[in-house]
């Protein structure tokens, strides 16, 4: 399933070629959701990242997820792809259902940026991820985009 999703005001004809593509995990256990917090900007969103060149989506959401939580995780399905216009950059995320390895957590690889950011790792249902996501404000110029995002990926995948 492919949702599109365009900014105010804008149109097939005014998007730009300039995309930024990444790939986020959706991991469930025990009924809950695993999510990361980035406090420094008070962002709640699903494990993940950019893409890197000559990198699958199912290999970048595998390598991110170890790098940032320390869990080796499984593919159970690709759920969705959300592409998300604005003027000067388009988005597209790749969502999977991920299984993940709990018992064996291995040590974070963090980039300097998620260092900066404090990012902490959160289990909540997916009832209170759902109304995080619909409720929680941040200052965050982008917040609101990532968190209709989030809710709009757990809606479709789960």
């Amino acid at each position: 399933m492919i949702i599109e999703i365009y900014a105010d005001n804008l149109s097939k004809e005014d998007i730009t070629t300039k995309t930024r593509r990444s790939a986020r995990a959706l991991v469930l256990a025990d009924d809950k959701l695993l999510l990361l917090h980035a406090r420094k900007i008070d962002v709640y969103m699903s494990p993940g990242g950019g893409i890197e060149p000559g990198e699958t989506p199912e290999q970048a959401v595998l390598r991110e997820l170890l790098e940032e939580t320390g869990y080796k995780g499984e593919i159970i399905r690709k759920t969705l792809v959300i592409k998300e216009y604005f003027p000067d950059e388009n988005w597209e995320t790749h969502y999977f259902l991920v299984k993940a390895d709990l018992n064996n957590k291995l040590d974070r690889k963090l980039t300097e940026e998620e260092i900066s950011q404090d990012i902490t790792e959160h289990w909540l249902s997916v009832s209170e991820a759902l109304t995080l996501f619909d409720s929680h404000d941040s200052a965050f110029p982008h917040a609101d985009n990532i968190q209709q995002r989030e809710f709009i990926a757990i809606i479709n995948s789960l």
